[in-house]
C-alpha cells in the first residue's frame, strides 16, 4: 500500500489542485483578519490577541470553511481516476481495492494536516499584520495542535462522502452536499444540541464552545467516530462487491 500512496502522492506534485487547495488555507485566517478590521473602521482604538484570532479561525475554518475545502479534496482524490480512466489500469495490477481505498483515505489525511499546518501559517501572518498582542510560543503550538486535531475530526466525519463519491462518480451531489452542510452548520450554531453534529462538533469541541452547550462531550466524540466507521465500511464494501463502470 506504501507503493500506492507514493504514487498519489507523485500525481498531485504535478496538480493545480494542491496548489490551489494550499491557498485556500489563508481564507479562514483571511476571514477573520478582515472581521477585524470591519470592527476597527468604527473604533480605532479596537486591538486583537493572537488568542482571539486563533480562537475565530478555528470557528471559521473547521465550522464553515473546511467542510467544503476538504470534500473538494476527497472528490479530486476518487473522481479523478473515473474521469482520467486510469482506475482500469490500477485495478488491472495485483493491487486489492481494498488498499486501493485506504491510500486514497491516506493520502486525503496526510493533505488535510498540510491544510491545518498552512491555516496556522496563515493566522500568525495575519496575525502580525493586525498587530495582535499576546504571542507565545506555547498559545502558537496549542493552536497548532488543536487545528490539526480538529482538522482530523472533520476529516474523520467526511468519510461517508467517499461511499456517496464512489456511488455517484459525480461532483454535483458532493457539491450540494458541501453546500448543505455549510448552510446548516451556520443554522444550527446556536441551537442546544449542535454539539451532535458531526460536521459542526470538531469546530465547537476544539474551539471550547461546546461549554455553551447542553450535551455530552462523549457522545459528540463517538458520533464522530461511528460516523467515520460507517463512511469507510460502506465504500470499502461497495468497491469490493460493485463491478466498477467507467
Amino acid at each position: 500500500m506504501l507503493n500506492i500512496i507514493k504514487a498519489e502522492l507523485f500525481k498531485l506534485k504535478h496538480s493545480k489542485i494542491l496548489l490551489f487547495t494550499m491557498l485556500c488555507a489563508f481564507v479562514a485566517p483571511f476571514l477573520t483578519f478582515f472581521e477585524f478590521y470591519s470592527y476597527k473602521m468604527t473604533n480605532s482604538a479596537l486591538t486583537i490577541s493572537f488568542e482571539e484570532i486563533f480562537n475565530q479561525t478555528l470557528l471559521f475554518d473547521l465550522g464553515l470553511f473546511s467542510i467544503m475545502l476538504f470534500l473538494l479534496i476527497v472528490s479530486y482524490l476518487f473522481l479523478s481516476e473515473f474521469r482520467n480512466n486510469t482506475l482500469k489500469l490500477v485495478l488491472a495490477v495485483p493491487v486489492s481495492k481494498n488498499k486501493f481505498i485506504l491510500s486514497k483515505i491516506v493520502v486525503f489525511l496526510l493533505w488535510v494536516i498540510l491544510i491545518a499546518i498552512l491555516t496556522f501559517v496563515g493566522d500568525l501572518i495575519f496575525g502580525v499584520m493586525a498587530s495582535a498582542y499576546g504571542f507565545s510560543l506555547n498559545l502558537a503550538l496549542s493552536h497548532l495542535f488543536n487545528l490539526i486535531i480538529g482538522s482530523f475530526c472533520l476529516y474523520l466525519a467526511i468519510m461517508p462522502f467517499v461511499f456517496v463519491i464512489l456511488v455517484a462518480k459525480n461532483i454535483i451531489p458532493i457539491s450540494i452536499c458541501a453546500f448543505l452542510l455549510a448552510v446548516i452548520n451556520i443554522l444550527i450554531y446556536n441551537m442546544e444540541y449542535a454539539i451532535y453534529s458531526p460536521w459542526l462538533a470538531p469546530a465547537l469541541l476544539i474551539s471550547g464552545e461546546y461549554v455553551n452547550y447542553s450535551g455530552n462531550v462523549l457522545i459528540s466524540v463517538g458520533i464522530i467516530l461511528t460516523v467515520a466507521i460507517i463512511g469507510i465500511v460502506l465504500s470499502l464494501f461497495y468497491f469490493n462487491k460493485k463491478d466498477i463502470s467507467f
